[in-house]
């Protein structure tokens, strides 16, 4: 992103369909990784080869939901860092606006320095 302290503009909406396709592309893999395994290899008796399919498509559509919810979370996180340009406590997300060059943060107690919140956010959004 490489964004500076003094940048304005919001970062866009990611969106629902960013966000979930490479949930969907690794349920589909697991899928057919799923079926191989189940119709294949002859170890896995036949009457319990649709339940091993079940319990993999819901392991992995929970996983898929967690990294969808994480994703989402991590991008709302990087629009209010944005917004607040980059000063923000590293703990706990409060806006640093106001405050002395270094000292505790109002809402948490977490100690800081604005110079290395400012660049600690920066090199969180630029990796």
């Amino acid at each position: 992103m490489g964004r500076g302290p003094g940048h304005d503009k919001k970062l866009p909406r990611p969106g629902v369909l960013p966000t979930l396709r490479p949930v969907v592309a690794a349920w589909v893999f697991s899928t057919q990784v799923v079926l191989y395994v189940a119709y294949v290899h002859d170890e896995i008796p036949w009457r319990w080869r649709s339940s091993v399919i079940v319990i993999a498509w819901g392991l992995f559509g929970a996983a898929g939901v967690l990294t969808f919810l994480w994703d989402r979370r991590r991008l709302q996180v990087e629009r209010r860092v944005v917004q607040l340009r980059f000063r923000a406590c590293t703990e706990c997300g409060y806006s640093l606006h106001g405050v002395a060059q270094e000292g505790k943060c109002p809402e948490c107690g977490a100690r800081y320095e604005l110079d290395r919140t400012i660049r600690a956010w920066q090199t969180w959004l630029d990796r």
